[in-house]
């Protein structure tokens, strides 16, 4: 005899099956004998409120995260106003001068 365990690490749900005719088939007849019935409206509901719930949670959790964040970081970066042209370049002479403009070239 061979041990087989039906259950999900659960040793309740052990059964011995014979090798001797055909395991595959006695295996079988346990799984389809345990098939779970199809889930109600009402459950179906009550699990994708949860799943809601779940993701109501973790973004309230993101947000107080972030809202942390925020207080401790210094703020928005402070861009300087001589570079905020963000043109893009007609020709590649313009390219070249914007660049040693933008990074101060000397």
């Amino acid at each position: 005899m061979i041990f087989l365990s039906l259950g999900f690490g659960s040793l309740s749900n052990s059964v011995l099956a014979e090798t001797s005719p055909d395991p595959s088939a006695y295996v079988e007849q346990n799984f389809a004998q345990k098939a779970h019935k199809p889930l109600s409206k009402k459950d179906m509901v009550l699990k994708f409120i949860l799943a809601m719930l779940g993701v109501a949670a973790s973004s309230v959790v993101i947000y107080v995260i972030l809202s942390m964040y925020n207080k401790v970081s210094n703020g928005v970066p402070v861009f300087s106003k001589q570079h905020s042209n963000l043109r893009t370049p007609e020709n590649f002479k313009e390219a070249i001068n914007s660049f040693l403009d933008k990074t101060d070239w000397d």
